[in-house]
């Protein structure tokens, strides 16, 4: 069978399909580049269910076995069926066997979040059609995806500035992409990316932000760090969210202190940090030393549990630990 990448390229669309996985950036691409393969924009009113949630049975089979208009193919994609895991929907039931009958002039495309390959619905997409799961990209597939779509904006840039560039917008592709828009459209005929460049434009993700923050606390430079906690509320994130990063960010370097001589590869998948990161997590991690990060981790938690019970609010929160520093003494 061919890849799904050469089935959209050869127009040799197949009739079930199943996308999934942990990279959402990757599925909206891919049901967008096989949506663009089966049919014009002007023959999507006529040709294009996109169904989230469904419940009717007997609407679903209808959307399936209704005949294209003016074209070859339709297109039914259903979105969050909860039949790939769980206990499913009971109206639904009997959707594994429709899969057998899919008339040839209908494609269906489920796209799911959670999926249980034990499952009915798993197994009858297998055996009719086509699942295709979507990770993360690796540090290596990543670089060449930054590399190549500069490349195609007629920019170039180097290793150690792709590293930088990852280092502030993190793995998501879908802000990496923007991120990538954004320095494309400032860049404009110059054809080198550069450092300076990357600072002057791109916008720093909140774990970016709040590896920074954590760093300048670090060094006892509160007000450095609460000026990045200022520059986040101004970009609309919220306190709570701010807070759960900072949070989470002195968990792993607590962990990371825990595993100091685990190798980078062990120590990326264990933290759940990208392998770019990890020197970077373990320097930091140095800096404040074992004892130091579990005592701050101790107050954080303590100081979380005191805004879920009312005593304080997030906004106090944060300025106990950044302005006068009560978590990190």
């Amino acid at each position: 069978m061919k890849s799904l990448k050469e089935q959209i390229r050869d127009h040799e669309i197949g009739c079930l399909y199943l996308f999934y996985g942990e990279e959402r950036y990757l599925v909206r691409l891919n049901t967008e580049r096989l949506k663009k393969a089966l049919m014009s924009e002007e023959d999507e009113m006529m040709n294009l269910d996109d169904l989230t949630s469904p419940t009717d049975f007997e609407a679903l089979r209808a959307s399936i076995e209704t005949f294209p208009f003016m074209t070859e193919k339709r297109l039914v994609i259903i979105r969050d069926s909860h039949m790939f895991g769980g206990k499913g929907v009971a109206s639904l039931e009997k959707l594994p066997e429709l899969m057998e009958e899919i008339p040839s002039t209908t494609t269906v495309l489920f796209i799911e979040n959670e999926v249980d390959k034990r499952s009915k619905m798993y197994k009858a997409v297998t055996q009719f059609g086509q699942a295709e799961e979507f990770k993360r990209l690796d540090d290596n597939a990543l670089a060449t995806w930054i590399k190549r779509e500069f490349k195609l904006r007629n920019l170039a840039i180097g290793r150690n500035e792709i590293q930088y560039f990852l280092s502030l917008t993190g793995s998501d592709m879908q802000r990496i992409e923007a991120e990538i828009h954004k320095l494309s459209s400032y860049m404009g005929e110059r054809g080198v990316i550069e450092k300076k460049d990357i600072e002057a434009i791109v916008t720093p993700s909140v774990e970016a932000s709040v590896f920074r923050m954590t760093d300048a606390l670090g060094e006892g430079h509160t007000k450095e760090a609460y000026q990045i906690y200022l520059d986040l509320v101004k970009q609309g994130e919220v306190l709570q969210r701010i807070l759960f990063m900072i949070i989470r960010q002195f968990r792993i370097l607590y962990k990371a202190s825990l595993m100091e001589n685990a190798d980078p590869v062990t120590l990326s998948k264990e933290l759940g940090i990208p392998s770019f990161a990890v020197a970077k997590t373990r320097r930091q991690a140095s800096r404040f030393g074992r004892k130091r990060l579990e005592m701050i981790l101790e107050r954080l938690l303590e100081m979380d549990s005191r805004i879920k019970i009312g005593e304080i609010t997030d906004a106090e929160a944060m300025d106990l630990i950044l302005m006068r520093d009560a978590a990190l003494t």
